[in-house]
């Protein structure tokens, strides 16, 4: 049995954040990890023999800002677009002058495109967020006009959550009301792997360890004083465990029941996690080309009706999905277009036969309505069901482990069991993002090396 200063409990983000900071303020830790790669939800995996980004779609400008202020580390990025159609254009995202002009063509009227710029200083007033709690309501507010508020409902469609059960916060244009910045989209050239890769080489070089294939059991404190942690291939004595393995299963399933007081544990034991995703993985012919500078592009008739049959546990009748095309930043490399299609999965289960449909139907008209003509220039796919991808990939494909609670705080990273913490998308600091991942891994990271003192 070896001992420990800190055991991290797997190598997502959060996790490898953790490491990372304390590593380089000299503190080593073991990490330990039950999938053979990095990265959690934020790396790549092959497919048919194809390599494919998985999970994360989206990284703001701050995930390389972080990397290089902790850690000194410059990671090659190219910023991009998003498209979304809408009313026959593709509007680009994030807003700027181009998505002004795009809705202009929608037969928007310049009346009505000033009165939603001069609304947007409501996102700067702390004020704004006491009147509106959900994102919903919030958008509502914005704007009169359908066009309008369906952009934001898309762009905050992809948290997995109706927007009127999302926090309207998520909308704050400053850190005083908005919790974590992502910042401008980016593409790491690479892919995502890029991120997992360099903070673990950080992490080696620092002289911490990670263990892969090596799955978590139980927790259980000491009378000593810290903790020991049994996996499948044995146990470890640590001072200080960090769970990157999801909040509610650390403590509903992996800590003894008697360690909670029963109102904190009935409060864990309700929180839900997002919407599943159905993912399918796509060749396209380097035939297609696809808009010079864009690397996401999104497909949605009407986000409310559509999370409205999500939750009511049926699919409508044609999903909004999301193509994420990273190799359309990098044409030149590349033989064809290595491209990933997601779209939600109802509450609940669904038909296998149902779930091809709803794909095939993606493939075919959602396709060609993003894009006339693109489906032709599919080479191949792959679909994967939520249980395929947990069985290939090691976790569910959720968007977030949490569902946000409009008027309740996400939880610290601090467990009422001093010394255990928990990082990822799940605790502080809010708003849902890769950014943010990386951020409460640092937080943690700090509180740890108070304790340490």
């Amino acid at each position: 049995m070896s001992n420990h200063r800190v055991i991290i409990l797997g190598a997502g983000i959060g996790g490898l954040s953790t490491a990372a900071y304390l590593a380089n303020a000299g503190i080593s830790s073991l990490i330990i990890e039950r999938t053979n790669f990095p990265g959690g939800r934020c790396y790549g995996r092959y497919v048919d023999g194809d390599w494919y980004d998985i999970g994360a779609i989206y990284f703001g400008q701050r995930v390389p800002e972080l990397l290089k202020n902790y850690f000194g580390i410059d990671i090659n990025y190219k910023t991009m677009r998003i498209g979304i159609r809408l009313a026959g254009n593709l509007i680009p995202y994030p807003v700027d002058w181009h998505t002004l002009v795009t809705l202009k063509k929608c037969q928007i009227s310049s009346l009505t495109l000033i009165k939603f710029l001069n609304k947007l200083t409501l996102l700067y007033r702390r004020s704004t967020f006491i009147k509106y709690l959900s994102l919903g309501s919030l958008i509502d507010a914005l704007s009169e006009n359908y066009l309008i508020r369906q952009l934001g409902y898309i762009a905050f469609g992809v948290t997995g959550t109706n927007p009127y059960q999302l926090p309207a916060h998520y909308l704050g244009m400053g850190t005083n009301v908005s919790g974590t910045i992502v910042g401008k989209p980016v593409n790491l050239q690479g892919g995502n792997r890029k991120l997992a890769d360099s903070l673990t080489n950080y992490i080696l070089e620092k002289q911490s360890r990670i263990k892969f294939q090596e799955v978590v059991e139980q927790i259980t404190p000491q009378n000593s004083g810290g903790f020991k942690v049994i996996t499948d291939k044995g146990e470890y004595l640590t001072e200080v465990v960090v769970s990157n393995i999801g909040f509610k299963p650390t403590v509903t399933q992996l800590t003894p029941l008697n360690l909670w007081d029963s109102a904190y544990f009935s409060t864990v034991q309700t929180i839900h996690p997002t919407l599943e995703v159905i993912n399918i993985f796509l060749k396209i012919s380097k035939g297609f080309a696809f808009p010079a500078g864009h690397g996401v592009f999104f497909l949605a008739e009407d986000v409310i009706t559509e999370f409205n049959c999500l939750e009511n546990g049926v699919f409508p009748d044609q999903s909004m999905f999301i193509l994420q095309v990273p190799t359309n930043l990098e044409p030149d490399s590349i033989p064809y277009h290595s491209a990933t299609i997601q779209f939600y999965h109802p509450k609940g289960k669904v038909s296998d036969i149902r779930l091809q449909e709803q794909a095939q139907r993606i493939l075919k008209q959602g396709l060609n309505r993003l894009f006339c003509g693109l489906s032709n220039y599919v080479v191949k796919f792959t679909v994967f069901t939520p249980d395929e991808y947990e069985r290939n990939f090691g976790f569910r494909p959720y968007v977030f482990g949490i569902k946000p609670v409009i008027g309740c705080e996400r939880f610290s990273v601090e467990t009422p069991i001093q010394r255990l913490y928990c990082v990822g998308d799940s605790v502080e600091p809010d708003r849902p993002s890769v950014p943010q991942a990386m951020e409460s891994g640092i937080l943690c990271a700090k509180k740890i090396m108070c304790e340490l003192k």
